[in-house]
């Protein structure tokens, strides 16, 4: 994943990022239950009941895990040597899409590139080739929106993409 500014990235979406710490639910928080675990690798998403409120967990193994809790915080806690690298983007790959569904926007697992009138988005399952074939209209010409998840939304004329983090 190329570089980007996920400060920018954070405040676009009024996210509050406590880096490398846990939550003060997280503190008092009781067991993890396993809501749904992804079969292609290690990403798990848990509800954690704590004294206070309840809150969602997204792990990467035993790499980070973030705390998605009250006022759109997110407590991130990184594993021990983990790169900031790894953390960045975990919260762009899978935190953020997550989020951002969750206010009812459309994220699609997509790739996106555009020209001066149009788009075209590339969805497909993880593996399938959508970020090699937008790398390939990149190289033609066409200008790469991203290569993992965007936004699509009804506009007043024609429908809007927008990639979640530029890739």
């Amino acid at each position: 994943m190329s570089s980007f500014d996920l400060d920018l990235l954070l405040q676009s979406q009024k996210l509050q990022l406590l880096r490398n710490s846990r939550s003060d639910q997280a503190a008092s928080a009781g067991p993890e239950a396993l809501l749904w675990e992804d079969p292609a690798g290690p990403l798990t998403i848990s509800r954690v009941e704590s004294n206070s409120d309840n809150f969602y967990r997204l792990r990467l193994g035993d790499e980070v895990a973030v705390d998605i809790v009250a006022d759109d915080r997110l407590a991130v806690m990184p594993g021990r040597d983990v790169p900031q690298l790894t953390v960045d983007h975990f919260l762009a790959d899978q935190v953020f899409p997550r989020i951002l569904s969750q206010k009812g926007e459309l994220v699609l697992h997509a790739g996106a590139v555009r020209d001066k009138e149009s788009a075209i988005l590339l969805l497909g399952p993880s593996g399938s080739g959508k970020s090699t074939l937008v790398t390939s209209f990149h190289q033609s010409g066409w200008t790469l929106m991203g290569d993992d998840a965007i936004v699509l939304a009804l506009g007043e004329d024609s429908p809007t993409a927008r990639a979640v983090y530029p890739s």
